[in-house]
């Protein structure tokens, strides 16, 4: 709770702290300890991910200073303010779709809230825990299934709460589609490619049209193999009529 108090305090009138979580590194307890701490000192914080990860994930934490709600506005200013200087190549990043994909919405602890212990320099849970972790054998880090379940019942609630233009609901569905996509080329089910092939198709045009759009973005957790290098093949599955 300390850090964080004071992380607010030197925030200027309007400003955003993001706190990056390596969920390989962090158990389902310590990652509820460490939301449920952040929720004490930024009540309206919300969730984004660095990138459609399946294995080795990262969770941010948002919190903001003299605001309760991210800004559209500002978001599309911000995204065209940033194609126009031309110093980014990254679509997720030139696109308000690609910031999109990469939100989960508000806090939201996994397992049970009131579970979760709140980690202070009188306690220093969190500091313990983990170093008692590391020694145990059948440490479970948040990833994979858990990530997976955890994301999609996210998105879901995230889709519901009208916090998002309706048009960029497609986005986050994208986002979630791909890591779907990537638990299904883990466990080398049947339905991986059909469900990549649903990834791929379920991309916002905003994003696959940008001048600088790479498809190695966006599969850099799938099989390459399966659909040869990147290019036309990539394009041709991108297209509903395609022949497979």
């Amino acid at each position: 709770v300390e850090h964080f108090s004071a992380v607010k305090n030197a925030m200027r009138e309007g400003g955003i702290f993001c706190q990056w979580l390596p969920l390989y590194q962090l158990t389902e307890a310590q990652i509820a300890s460490i939301m449920k701490t952040f929720k004490v000192v930024f009540p309206d914080a919300w969730m984004i991910r660095s990138r459609f990860a399946y294995r080795n994930p990262f969770l941010g934490l948002l919190g903001f200073k003299g605001q309760t709600r991210i800004s559209w506005e500002v978001i599309q200013k911000r995204c065209a303010q940033v194609r126009d200087e031309g110093r980014f190549r990254n679509v997720l990043v030139r696109q308000p779709h690609g910031i999109a994909m990469h939100l989960l919405g508000p806090i939201r602890e996994p397992g049970s809230q009131d579970a979760a212990r709140l980690n202070t320099l009188n306690n220093a849970w969190l500091e313990h825990q983990t170093s008692l972790d590391v020694l145990r054998t059948g440490y479970q880090p948040f990833v994979r299934d858990r990530w997976c379940a955890y994301t999609k019942k996210c998105i879901s609630e995230l889709s519901r709460t009208g916090m998002l233009p309706q048009e960029m609901i497609s986005s986050i569905m994208s986002a979630q589609a791909w890591v779907e996509a990537q638990h299904a080329h883990f466990y080398r089910t049947d339905t991986a490619k059909p469900m990549t092939i649903k990834a791929i198709r379920s991309l916002p045009s905003r994003i696959t049209k940008d001048p600088f759009f790479d498809w190695a973005d966006f599969l850099t957790d799938v099989p390459l193999k399966l659909y040869g290098q990147r290019g036309r093949s990539y394009e041709q599955l991108a297209v509903p009529d395609a022949r497979r």
